[in-house]
């Protein structure tokens, strides 16, 4: 009995001292970051918010996020904290440009007196254009949205991609997607410039975000909607198979090659290219390839007098090597980190750019001009000697006559 009340005595006396060393000891600071959310008007405004608790005084407060192109770095910008303890961030349209349907990852993060460092968990804001009352259809890895028709619409825009996508197999060997393909479609081009606008892009008919795989085409109602449908959503189509293909090193390739195949795979080709590359040649107009491997002109007429040559370009160059041929000319861009634009055609043809440009003119375009024998000097050199020689000869012929009709003359003379 004496050991049990000796035992609680113990348990007394330690429970004692815990009890005040725990008020003895200064209670630790209190911190939070909760409900962080957003709100925007498409277009105009995004604020990113969320509630912050804290027993000390905060000394920093920043907002963190990451957009598709920002490739997991963060961006980082200061921010306050209101009179009522919530973070706010007013999203700057014009310092990072923002790509509609792009998803942004974001989390707050603040440093109290002291130094200790706290941060909200990670949110994902998806930036949807909300203008719109989308409707949806999917087949595969290919998501179709529209506001402007019917089901029959939806269903014809889920046709032609996977059109697109047989014909684009047809000039590359490219895999079929493994992942989920977007494809919005606006109903004039208006409205989809004004939505590529805000990501800092300036086309008006279609587009494709292929790091995104995202695809946006302007189709108007009339009785040119199936074509251009047929037009639109192969190209940019193949802009985004080709990526993912190659990754991050479709950048490599050349403009040319990267339109000249969008371009051949639509399934209505533009009727115009013919016209358009047709007048060039009368005005000795043609673009050079070199200078279009990086950037297509800024001008409209440039821009599309580009596009014409591309396909037309492309086109020859598959009946030259074929889709082999074609998808070897990709790889080699691909895999090289400094390639100068002849060199790639040269290792995957044997044969320079400005070499096979001269061979699309000839053959493409039937123009003698581009021939080996019209560049080469020597029909220009034998011109030449033929035009120096008729001088000379008639000279030496007069001198021959002259003097024979003189010894002529000397022998009448002794005969008589």
């Amino acid at each position: 009995m004496q050991r049990g009340f000796l035992r609680g005595l113990w348990v007394i006396i330690l429970a004692g001292i815990a009890l005040g060393l725990n008020r003895a000891l200064p209670a630790r600071a209190e911190t939070q970051i909760s409900n962080p959310r957003w709100e925007y008007i498409f277009g105009r405004q995004i604020t990113f918010s969320a509630d912050l608790k804290s027993d000390v005084a905060v000394a920093e407060a920043r907002f963190y996020f990451i957009r598709p192109e920002d490739d997991a770095q963060a961006n980082v910008v200061p921010i306050v904290v209101d009179e009522q303890g919530v973070l706010n961030y007013e999203y700057d349209f014009i310092r990072f440009p923002l790509r509609a349907f792009s998803s942004v990852k974001f989390w707050f993060e603040v440093v109290v007196d002291g130094g200790e460092t706290f941060r909200s968990s990670p949110e994902v804001f998806d930036y949807m254009d909300n203008r719109f009352d989308w409707q949806n259809l999917e087949a595969g890895p290919f998501h179709v949205h529209w506001y402007d028709g019917d089901t029959a619409f939806g269903q014809e825009l889920l046709n032609v991609t996977q059109k697109g996508l047989q014909q684009a197999q047809s000039w590359l060997p490219v895999a079929n997607p493994n992942v989920i393909i977007n494809i919005y479609a606006y109903a004039s081009k208006e409205e989809l410039r004004s939505t590529l606008l805000l990501g800092g892009t300036n086309w008006v008919a279609g587009h494709a975000d292929p790091d995104m795989q995202l695809i946006v085409v302007s189709i108007p109602p009339g009785p040119e909607q199936s074509t251009e449908m047929e037009r639109q959503i192969p190209h940019e189509l193949m802009h985004t198979l080709l990526y993912l293909n190659v990754g991050s090193d479709y950048y490599k390739l050349p403009t040319w090659l990267i339109e000249g195949l969008a371009s051949v795979n639509e399934i209505y080709p533009n009727p115009y290219y013919h016209t358009i590359i047709s007048q060039a040649v009368a005005r000795d107009g043609l673009l050079s390839f070199s200078d279009i491997c990086q950037n297509f002109p800024v001008d409209a007429s440039g821009a599309y007098l580009a596009y014409a040559q591309a396909a037309s370009f492309t086109r020859y160059l598959y009946d030259q090597y074929g889709a082999e041929g074609l998808e070897t000319l990709v790889m080699i861009y691909k895999q090289s980190n400094e390639l100068d634009c002849q060199d790639g055609t040269a290792k995957a043809f044997g044969t320079p750019l400005n070499e096979l440009e001269r061979g699309w003119r000839q053959t493409a375009l039937g123009e003698k001009i581009a021939s080996t024998e019209a560049s080469s000097p020597w029909p220009w050199v034998t011109v030449l000697g033929v035009v120096l020689t008729v001088p000379f000869s008639v000279l030496i012929f007069n001198g021959v006559r002259r003097a024979r009709k003189s010894q002529s003359t000397a022998n009448s003379r002794r005969s008589a």
